[in-house]
């Protein structure tokens, strides 16, 4: 079982910290995403994870062993970077090799002219080559290479290692779209073969929505919500979730509530809403819904009515910004309806799909 456990972790650089309280369990052969916006220290929890940063407080276990206080090459996980950290010098070959010949014991000199160790070497890279499609490829050096050839090298030379649990810090990010996007099928599927545990830090929220087992989304060094991919769009813990999952993101309008229905200045007309939670009429409330819950409508039976202020044709579908009286909302409609720009258009929610936020704490309701 590879299971990791963090237990009251959190991490400080001088009088800041960026880490506060952690507590995350990744269960066995899982592609757990860790998510969110610059700086919600992602990439940090990563490096304590791999052991490249010292810890503030908390434990680190990998299933019953804590390894919190042992050096990188003895936590058996392998790690790729967003910068791929190829050894320029080296081809292909010796670059997923490496870490191969690092791990076996004794003289190395004397290891290099083993036959048997050359041979079983060489087998494996052969093996994890084929794998990625780059068993063309071992002969070149770094410089040769695309940047996509490039990330399948590293996460070759990661792969060769067989370790425990693969550390990923936004690979994909240096890729252009068209390949982010194939790389990105081609790694949920080698996991899927592998089985090995994986954590893959991103910023990309379409990434962690398309390759996740689970996501965990960060903001200010604190868990917002760990759930499905599935779960989190659909029942976002708060307002910080619901806007940043999701593309375009969520829309938002000021309402407050009295006697079971929604109401306030951008809607045309209340909204029935039935709630268990007690709420004083004068508490500040945030309507919440997506682009693709709104369809158009004509003005009698509009919830909401704005004028377009841009169109985004993407074939098969239109995302339109629209102005809701000073307040900037999306709608995603077929790419058969046609608007114009400054046009009044009307809409109608989807009552079955929307949310209520708290307007103090942000939490959904």
């Amino acid at each position: 079982m590879t299971w990791l456990r963090l237990s009251g972790v959190s991490k400080t650089f001088g009088q800041t910290q960026v880490l506060r309280d952690i507590n995350l369990t990744i269960e066995d052969r899982e592609f757990m995403v860790l998510v969110g916006p610059s700086g919600c220290g992602k990439s940090t929890l990563l490096r304590l994870i791999a052991g490249l940063e010292t810890l503030s407080s908390g434990e680190i276990y990998l299933g019953d062993r804590q390894i919190d206080q042992l050096p990188p090459k003895s936590r058996d996980m392998a790690m790729v970077f967003q910068s791929y950290a190829l050894y320029p010098h080296m081809s292909v070959y010796n670059n997923i090799a490496f870490g191969l010949r690092r791990q076996q014991s004794g003289n190395l000199w004397q290891q290099r002219f083993n036959p048997l160790f050359n041979k079983a070497i060489a087998q494996r890279v052969e093996q994890v080559a084929k794998s990625l499609q780059i068993q063309n490829l071992l002969h070149r050096k770094p410089s040769e290479l695309s940047g996509g050839q490039k990330q399948r090298v590293a996460l070759g030379r990661a792969i060769a290692r067989n370790p425990q649990v693969f550390l990923m810090d936004e690979p994909l990010s240096n890729l252009d779209a068209q390949l982010r996007s194939e790389t990105r099928s081609q790694l949920v599927q080698l996991q899927n073969q592998l089985q090995t545990t994986t954590i893959y830090v991103t910023h990309d929220q379409t990434e962690a929505m398309t390759m996740g087992t689970r996501i965990t989304v960060l903001k200010g060094g604190k868990i917002q919500q760990l759930d499905t991919p599935i779960n989190i769009y659909r029942q976002p813990a708060n307002l910080f979730v619901a806007g940043f999952i999701g593309s375009p993101s969520m829309n938002f309008l000021p309402v407050s509530r009295e006697n079971g229905f929604l109401w306030g200045q951008h809607l045309n007309t209340q909204i029935p809403w039935q709630t268990s939670h007690q709420i004083p009429i004068d508490q500040p409330l945030i309507l919440g819904f997506r682009p693709e819950h709104l369809q158009p409508a004509n003005s009698e039976s509009a919830h909401l009515s704005g004028r377009v202020k841009l169109i985004e044709s993407l074939g098969s579908e239109t995302n339109l910004i629209l102005d809701i009286q000073g307040i900037v909302i999306n709608a995603k409609v077929s790419a058969d309806l046609t608007f114009s720009i400054d046009q009044l258009t009307h809409w109608q929610l989807d009552l079955q799909k929307f949310h209520v936020f708290d307007g103090e704490s942000e939490t959904r309701l």
